[in-house]
């Protein structure tokens, strides 16, 4: 299903749509400010970051994060159970269930698991892509 012309070509437009949607509402929002560290003691790492966050959190901002997350997984679940790249299928799952559990994980945490599940996610899509493409 996922193979066929017309829908890579619905799914091309729609994410197109989305993200011209969603830099528009970021565009008219008030914007992002630097987060101030005041919950966490004084010699934590976190402290080190640059951190911000949105003046007025929406969760419409996250709604483009979550579908490529959740489209990772389910090519990576297709693959894995079409039996034809079960390697890149394990790989492509992973990455969507890294950037998952690591950006849903609560408060401060999630300083450091929402970078470290996008960063595994990156990973996973490189390993896959080196599957794919003979080693690069």
């Amino acid at each position: 299903l996922f193979q066929s012309d017309i829908v890579q070509i619905v799914i091309a437009i729609g994410a197109i749509g989305l993200a011209i949607a969603d830099r528009l509402k970021f565009a008219r929002s008030p914007g992002i400010e630097q987060t101030i560290w005041d919950e966490p003691p004084f010699g934590a790492l976190e402290r080190d970051l640059v951190k911000f966050g949105y003046v007025v959190p929406d969760f419409a901002y996250v709604i483009p994060a979550i579908i490529l997350a959740l489209a990772n997984l389910i090519v990576g679940i297709v693959a894995f159970k079409s039996g034809v790249e079960p390697e890149v299928g394990k790989w492509m799952a992973f990455a969507g269930l890294s950037a998952l559990v690591g950006n849903a994980l609560p408060g401060n945490i999630n300083t450091f698991t929402g970078n470290l599940g996008e960063a595994g996610m990156q990973f996973c899509l490189l390993e896959a892509a080196r599957i794919v493409y003979g080693g690069m």
